[in-house]
């Protein structure tokens, strides 16, 4: 028996059925397409909630320290000092003259601290009114040229570390100690022209050591080298283990974030329990600062593919306010081994 040929209309009831099916199965996929990306987007919501609660209390931390400076500087020091005043200083005898913005340049240094002015009525004077110091002249001069010579020196080429003849270096060397300027308090991140002086270094250092990650480092990526792109971040900074990731922005900010998980080019989140972010310095940075995961434990949300690069999520999220095409004006990756 030969088999039947559908009629026409039964051809067109067949296409007919088949074009419903698709009708019913797309708006499937858009629903499906749409609940995942609410889906995400309510979590990138929750973490922007999470880091306006922590930059409130970072805010309130930071006046309570600021009226903290103020009273100290009223019951100790000087409230009308400015960054142009000239501080003339009795170093051993000789007398040494900077600007106040020149000596208290390195935060976190007793020499920011000493000459802030905010113990003016505890220091040493000599019979002129001129602050006194105990120290080698020759010393102390060398190191007010090198902070002279800070001031004056690019990123990409700092000053050379102060230096003296062989029979005052042990003097030096001790001075550089006292006033938090020594070589073993400046430990380096190798070739990173945006961490280059000995506070901001030693501040990475001992927040990595906090939670046991401190190693040494090897420059993986630089953005004003390799070019600010996906592609050149990917190819140099995927599957290289542990990374600290550090930012300058136009606006002058350096700020940046750690992970102890290897990057990818894989979209999504991975976890990274040891992951934290920083702020150094810049516009609305008074200190510096570190910013932990909330709950290390559940930490399936630590870092994320999103945007340039891979970054901790936060830091792209704590930085939304910006154009990103505008945003980081130089970028590097530091491999930790």
């Amino acid at each position: 028996m030969k088999p039947t040929t559908p009629s026409w209309r039964g051809r067109d009831q067949i296409l007919i059925a088949v074009s419903n099916m698709d009708e019913i199965s797309a708006p499937s996929k858009r629903q499906r397409l749409k609940s995942a990306r609410d889906s995400h987007v309510q979590d990138l919501d929750n973490e922007i909630s999470a880091l306006d609660k922590r930059e409130t209390l970072l805010t309130e931390r930071v006046l309570k320290l600021n009226r903290k400076k103020h009273e100290i500087a009223q019951a100790h020091g000087n409230l009308n000092v400015t960054d142009d005043d000239l501080v003339e200083i009795n170093a051993g005898g000789k007398i040494i003259v900077a600007k106040r913005s020149t000596l208290t340049q390195i935060q976190g240094s007793r020499t920011a601290a000493l000459f802030s002015g905010r113990w003016d009525k505890k220091l040493m004077r000599d019979s002129h009114g001129r602050i006194f110091l105990e120290v080698d002249p020759i010393c102390f001069q060398a190191i007010v040229d090198y902070l002279t010579e800070m001031t004056i020196s690019s990123e990409d080429s700092p000053p050379s570390p102060p230096n003296v003849d062989d029979v005052n270096k042990l003097i030096l060397n001790h001075q550089l100690e006292l006033f938090g300027l020594g070589p073993e308090n400046s430990p380096s991140l190798p070739d990173s022209t945006i961490i280059n002086d000995a506070i901001n270094c030693n501040m990475l250092h001992e927040w990595l050591e906090e939670d046991g990650q401190d190693v040494e480092f090897s420059l993986l990526y630089r953005g004003t080298r390799d070019g600010i792109t996906n592609i050149a971040f990917h190819s140099k900074c995927d599957d290289k283990g542990c990374t600290l990731t550090v930012i300058k922005t136009t606006c002058g900010k350096i700020i940046g974030g750690y992970s102890n998980t290897a990057w990818s080019g894989t979209a999504g989140w991975t976890r990274a329990n040891n992951a934290f972010l920083f702020a150094l310095s810049g516009v609305g940075i008074s200190s510096p600062c570190k910013m932990k995961l909330k709950n290390a434990a559940n930490d399936e949300h630590a870092i994320c593919c999103l945007l340039l690069a891979q970054h901790l999520v936060l830091v792209v999220t704590w930085l939304r306010k910006d154009q990103m095409s505008t945003l980081i004006q130089d970028l590097v990756m530091i491999k930790g081994h």
